[in-house]
């Protein structure tokens, strides 16, 4: 006969928040380096889950936005059902899309960088996109039936961009745009952290 044997394993979490909105990112790549303790983990949204199989426990982290690296550092769990908190400096980009000076819904906006990386996203009900990047200076483009403009915005970091896109009554169309992003933006705003909760290799911030 087969006997089962209980897994007891604990789940505990890591968000990442962009500041000082305190939203969180959900661009990252996150990896956990393995060890005895670490039984499984996810990243959704901005928040990694962790599946143990012991405390206490101390874990390796790396954090990407793409193939990107963007820093590295310890967690420390002492025990189960934890939440520990990352904050990211980075900038607030919201994108207002208008056509014919109405507020235009499922418009497709995309936000380069220099690198030809880039993020899409759709506007929501009420014409807007929200983009969460590093300081510097970009290319948005927006589309909506066939037409297109591109502008250039910079962005700070700690700040908050507004920009607001008319879409042209006639133009050129815009290739279809892809089901998944084309790239990812990198990030390279300093990473912070929240007293008592990461100790980041390298210079460290202390989140508020």
């Amino acid at each position: 006969s087969t006997s089962l044997m209980p897994l007891n394993l604990k789940l505990s979490k890591i968000t990442f928040v962009a500041e000082p909105w305190q939203v969180l990112v959900d661009d990252l790549r996150v990896r956990l380096e393995p060890n005895l303790s670490l039984a499984e983990y996810t990243s959704v949204n901005g928040t990694v889950y962790v599946l143990a199989r012991s405390y206490p426990m101390h874990l390796n982290v790396s954090v990407a936005i793409g193939s990107h690296f963007v820093g590295a550092g310890v967690v420390d769990f002492s025990m189960p059902y934890t939440v520990k908190r990352a904050s990211l400096s980075v900038g607030k980009l919201s994108v207002h899309i208008l056509n014919q000076e109405a507020p235009s819904a499922g418009a497709v906006v995309k936000v380069s960088n220099s690198y030809n990386e880039s993020i899409l996203k759709t506007t929501n009900m009420t014409a807007y996109a929200t983009f969460f990047v590093p300081a510097g200076t970009y290319n948005v483009t927006a589309s909506l039936a066939g037409q297109f403009r591109t502008v250039q915005v910079t962005v700070s970091d700690g700040s908050e961009t507004d920009l607001n896109i008319e879409l042209p009554t006639m133009g050129p169309a815009l290739p279809e745009a892809p089901a998944s992003l084309q790239g990812i933006l990198v990030v390279t705003g300093a990473i912070g952290v929240v007293v008592n909760v990461f100790v980041w290799v390298g210079r460290p911030k202390l989140s508020r």
